[in-house]
């Protein structure tokens, strides 16, 4: 009985049944499948996220070698004319607007098609300078799309060839995976936004040096500090309200010898003939971002009574702004203290008798102050020191915002000469497509010293 009893307890427990086990087997497949989706999903996402991050970053490394190739258009700095090295002939710098050369050499660049402001491709010149901040070359460089590959082609107009750019041109393949046909680049004018700044009462600095200036809210004048018979205030003329200068009887370098050199410094107020007034300094900051505009003009200028100042020949006649260290003996052709160098910005007078907008942008790498706003001349030609040369509508100023103000007009019949030589910015737009993944990339650059000087 008592084995009896143990079998009838045995038969009484209870297994599965089928029907248990076909719904766990369900259950754990719906587990098994809702695990692998999430873990294939999951892979999915972090390969897309890898890739995303990856073609972001190489759309992101070419738009900056762009940028930095595109910045550099155009003649940005002067020599220091103590070098006693030969000017580098800045007139290589502007390039006709058609690929004949047909057209009128009024800017630094050029697109494949002239009748439009905007491109699938890019011709550009920039001056190349040594590690002394010489001129050493005139680069002509240029972007484009060949089917999915980003070419940039670099060829030396004038100086020495080197392993990255030489006078039968370097290609060289910047990118792959570029979507056809998405290249575009557009010319715009403007300049940045600066219409917060009043310019009446926020200029003035603790140290009392400026921080900006406009000579349409307070009288200027400048001062002439070295070079030519006319020492001190006499080859200068300025209006009542101080808005307009005169420069005139300017020192002839024509058949001579020597090197003279006319340069003077803004003040403020127009002082007695015959005396001496230090300039006006300023004061500019680490790592900001100034501007100066003007606006220059050929004065009576005409076909029957031609101002001589309109023989100026780039490469061979000088003008240039910048900065001098107030009081300093040694600083005469830019502005140095300690291993601080600020090169001067290379500029040119109109060649009609239309007044023309100059434009510069500058930082410094740490802040300077006392520094005097100059202008330097040294001619060369034979009548070019006869002229008269008028400026206007100074401003110095911070640029306050990133934000730039450019017109981008796309209508063909507008596009002229004159838009490429008031150009100050190129719109560049592309897409770059790898691993299933596309980006558009689209950029504005800068451009100041596009044009005829700055």
């Amino acid at each position: 009985m008592k084995g009896q009893s143990n079998i009838l307890k045995n038969s009484s427990k209870k297994g599965f049944t089928l029907m248990e086990l076909l719904v766990s087997l369900a259950l754990m497949g719906i587990i098994v499948l809702v695990a692998g989706r999430a873990f294939t999903d999951s892979t999915r996402f972090r390969l897309r996220t890898e890739s995303m991050v990856r073609v972001n970053a190489e759309a992101n490394s070419v738009i900056s070698v762009i940028k930095e190739d595109i910045a550099h258009m155009g003649a940005q700095t002067a020599l220091d004319l103590t070098s006693g090295r030969k000017l580098m002939k800045q007139a290589d710098v502007k390039m006709s607007s058609d690929l004949q050369g047909n057209q009128d050499e009024k800017a630094s660049f050029s697109f494949r098609d002239n009748k439009k402001k905007e491109s699938d491709s890019l011709a550009f010149r920039k001056v190349v300078y040594d590690e002394d901040g010489q001129a050493a070359a005139i680069h002509e460089i240029s972007w484009f799309l060949r089917s999915d590959t980003l070419i940039r082609h670099c060829k030396v107009i004038n100086g020495a060839d080197s392993l990255q750019c030489n006078s039968n041109g370097v290609e060289v393949v910047m990118a792959t995976g570029m979507v056809e046909n998405s290249l575009l680049f557009k010319a715009g004018v403007g300049a940045r936004d600066t219409s917060t700044i009043d310019f009446s009462n926020d200029c003035k600095a603790a140290d009392g040096n400026y921080t900006c200036f406009s000579s349409n809210s307070l009288p200027m004048s400048f001062v002439p500090v070295q070079g030519g018979a006319d020492y001190f205030a006499r080859g200068i003329s300025t209006t009542e309200d101080g808005n307009i200068i005169m420069f005139r009887n300017f020192s002839s370098n024509y058949g001579s010898s020597t090197k003279m050199v006319d340069q003077y410094y803004m003040v403020q107020e127009s002082p007695p003939s015959g005396t001496f007034v230090d300039c006006s300094p300023f004061t500019f900051e680490q790592s900001k971002t100034y501007a100066i505009n003007f606006m220059l003009k050929a004065t009576g200028h005409s076909k029957t009574t031609p101002n001589p100042i309109c023989g100026f020949v780039a490469g061979v006649d000088h003008m240039a702004i910048g900065f001098r260290k107030k009081g300093g003996t040694t600083h005469k052709y830019m502005y140095k203290e300690d291993n601080l160098e600020v090169h001067d910005f290379l500029v040119y007078p109109p060649q009609d008798n239309l007044p023309l907008k100059r434009y510069v942008e500058f930082s410094v790498p740490k802040t300077i102050k006392n520094a005097c706003l100059s202008l330097t001349f040294s001619f060369f030609s034979p009548t070019v020191a006869y002229g008269k040369l008028e400026l206007s509508d100074l401003k110095v100023y911070e640029l306050e915002s990133n934000t730039l103000d450019f017109e981008f007009d796309e209508t063909a019949d507008k596009y002229v000469d004159h838009w490429r030589e008031q150009t100050k910015g190129i719109m560049v737009e592309f897409k770059v497509k790898k691993r299933g993944e596309t980006v558009v990339v689209q950029e504005i650059i800068p451009t100041p010293n596009n044009g005829l000087g700055g």
